[in-house]
């Protein structure tokens, strides 16, 4: 099963109130939406579905492809993915950003699955997840808040039919949950955004992967803000 998001590990650099950091409840509508409905439309855009990378002005961070660091991915040694992006955007532009999410899906009839759609993962797997996020060098997420930015299971609108079925044997995605933050917007110049976060799933926790699992995510961005654009 592959429905944990290639990840993030992000030292963000946090944006001064006067400039739009805030924060409400993560939960309240924040760019005109809340986290929830922002997780979903993040996701119908990652996962292939009618959704463009942008909302106005709000931009769908992009996730690096992560690079296999160490680690045999299992619940006692977690596999580590590291990755970095460049991405340059005009002034004005907020940003969504996921951290860790587990996304779930509908297999073919014959996909040898034991529970065939993927059930939710419990919550409090989540809470074992570590979820740091720092924008130039100040924390964003930390340990200590980092439910206030845990979304439960959001159902996809409609389902997100993939083109051709994976090659294990899934069609479709049907929700994503997981954790999500926002930011900017940011001054011109240069930001560094870094992340990093995990998701551990113990053996027997979740029926679709019995023998557990274990993913680090460490990811870092350099943000260009460039004056004027759209």
């Amino acid at each position: 099963m592959r429905h944990f998001w290639y990840g993030i590990f992000v030292s963000v650099a946090l944006v001064a109130p006067a400039l739009g950091q805030t924060k409400p409840p993560p939960q309240s509508n924040a760019f005109g939406a809340s986290l929830g409905e922002w997780l979903k439309l993040y996701f119908t855009w990652a996962l292939g579905g009618d959704q463009a990378d942008r909302v106005g002005q709000v931009r769908f961070l992009p996730i690096p492809e992560g690079e296999y660091v160490e680690g045999d991915f299992t619940f006692e040694n977690p596999g580590l993915l590291r990755g970095q992006a460049s991405v340059s955007y005009p002034t004005g532009s907020k940003f969504i950003l996921p951290i860790v999410v587990w996304y779930g899906e509908a297999y073919l009839p014959d996909a040898d699955v034991p529970v065939n759609p993927d059930p939710p993962v419990p919550r409090e797997f989540f809470e074992l997840s570590i979820v740091e996020v720092a924008l130039d060098g100040k924390p964003l997420v930390t340990e200590a808040n980092k439910m206030r930015w845990y979304v439960a299971p959001q159902e996809f609108d409609s389902p997100i039919v993939y083109d051709e079925p994976t090659d294990y044997g899934s069609i479709a995605a049907l929700f994503v949950q997981g954790f999500i933050t926002r930011f900017g917007p940011l001054t011109p110049g240069t930001h560094t955004l870094t992340l990093r976060s995990s998701l551990s799933l113990p053996p027997g926790g979740y029926p679709n992967v019995p023998d557990g699992l274990g993913v680090i995510f460490e990811n870092t961005w350099t943000i260009q803000i460039v004056p004027g654009g759209k």
